[in-house]
């Protein structure tokens, strides 16, 4: 009753993966295969959803927890009609909030219900989270708490995981999938659901090793 799920999705994404995977998403064009589209593009015009939206009065805003000139976004997104992009330097959150590449997930949703409750409306705001990137090195932050302990441990030992890829890559997936939760429960709390939609996708593949695959799935 409250939303649709695609199980028949494949990401479209060539050598530049996320950057790839955001420009197909906007602008519903496929990315150049002898580059990546961000770097060797940026200059062109396209028709994206934020432009379209823009003329209907929407403020259009992104948000990513890693420095605004990775993948030439700082400039992209201009292109591609942004009016406001907060770039890593936009959020609070000391060393041990890090995990992988920038600001967790829980602090990045957290800070950025902040800036929207900011913003005029209507809007349309894309968030891209860091923690689930690979190769998911901070499993020990990976932790589900919240004054207490929510959920057991991943036991990769019975999994015949431990130690691989893999097992990492399940930890960093329950903890993306806390603090998108807990994203939810807080817009929910301060009415910021009503006439809203939510759209979650996965940019590109964990490319998983297909032998820790065959192990978690005990099959070929």
């Amino acid at each position: 009753r409250e939303g649709l799920y695609f199980s028949n999705f494949y990401t479209q994404q060539s050598i530049g993966t996320s950057a790839d995977s955001e420009f197909v998403f906007n602008t519903s064009l496929l990315p150049v295969n002898n580059g990546t589209v961000f770097l060797t593009n940026f200059d062109h015009k396209y028709v994206t959803t934020q432009s379209l939206l823009q003329e209907e009065g929407y403020v259009t805003m992104y948000f990513h927890g890693n420095n605004g000139s990775f993948w030439n976004r700082s400039s992209m997104y201009k292109v591609m009609g942004y009016d406001v992009f907060y770039e890593g330097k936009s959020f609070e959150f000391d060393e041990e909030q890090i995990l992988g590449m920038g600001i967790s997930d829980k602090e990045f949703f957290l800070q950025s219900i902040e800036y929207l409750k900011e913003s005029d409306e209507p809007y349309w705001a894309t968030l891209v989270t860091l923690t689930n990137h690979t190769p998911w090195p901070d499993e020990d932050k990976y932790l589900t708490y919240d004054g207490l302990k929510i959920e057991p441990e991943i036991d990769c030992d019975i999994l015949q995981l431990e130690d691989t890829a893999t097992c990492r890559y399940l930890k960093s997936s329950r903890y993306a999938d806390y603090a998108f939760g807990l994203f939810w429960e807080k817009l929910e709390e301060e009415g910021m659901l009503e006439n809203t939609a939510i759209v979650v996708y996965g940019d590109h593949p964990a490319k998983l090793p297909i032998k820790e695959m065959e192990l978690f799935y005990d099959r070929e």
